[in-house]
């Protein structure tokens, strides 16, 4: 058995829209615990089941970002997802969301203005 040392986690509570890449209707979660690998999401978990595909939506340096998320567990309190990287923009996006976290630059980090149906 392989055993494999868990990425550095970078303490973070940011608030992102998610939804299920099919949906057309987002949640609000909150995005904690995040590693260049995943994160921790914390929201409603009902109807959410390992294996499923999501999307998170925030906006990094005044530019909305959009990242695919696979559940890869789920408790009570949310779910531990994997980031889905389809390039090398996506991992340079978490990337740069972790620098801004970690040297406390907030103000360049946040949820995007809600869509209107």
């Amino acid at each position: 058995m392989k055993y494999e040392n868990p990425a550095p986690r970078t303490h973070l509570e940011l608030d992102v829209s998610v939804k299920r890449l099919w949906a057309r209707k987002a949640m609000t979660a909150s995005l904690k615990n995040v590693s260049l690998s995943g994160a921790f999401l914390e929201l409603p978990v009902d109807g959410i089941f390992k294996g499923d595909m999501l999307k998170a939506t925030f906006v990094i340096a005044k530019r909305e970002r959009t990242i695919a998320l696979k559940v890869v567990w789920k408790n009570e309190h949310g779910l531990g997802v994997k980031f889905m990287f389809d390039n090398h923009q996506d991992i340079l996006m978490i990337d740069d969301l972790l620098y801004f976290a970690e040297t406390r630059q907030f103000d360049l980090i946040r949820m995007p203005k809600p869509q209107e149906d």
